[in-house]
């Protein structure tokens, strides 16, 4: 029953891993944040919105892909 309460609350992951969790935890590969938040970020500079989230997001993601020494 514990196992059936933990994946389908609501509040949490259940079995799923997101692609960059597998990527970068699991698999210790780069993951795609630049295709993605990254991307989000440098249009919103070509068109002068201020996107900080999603470039703050893009930096500590490369930031724990260094200390991982992803590959």
């Amino acid at each position: 029953m514990q196992h059936v309460v933990e994946t389908f609350d609501p509040n949490g992951i259940g079995l799923h891993y997101p692609s960059m969790h597998q990527d970068l935890i699991k698999n210790n590969r780069l993951t795609e944040i630049d295709y993605i938040n990254g991307a989000v970020a440098r249009k919103g500079e070509d068109y002068g919105v201020p996107t900080p989230y999603c470039a703050l997001l893009t930096e500590l993601i490369h930031a724990k892909e260094q200390i991982l020494k992803a590959k």
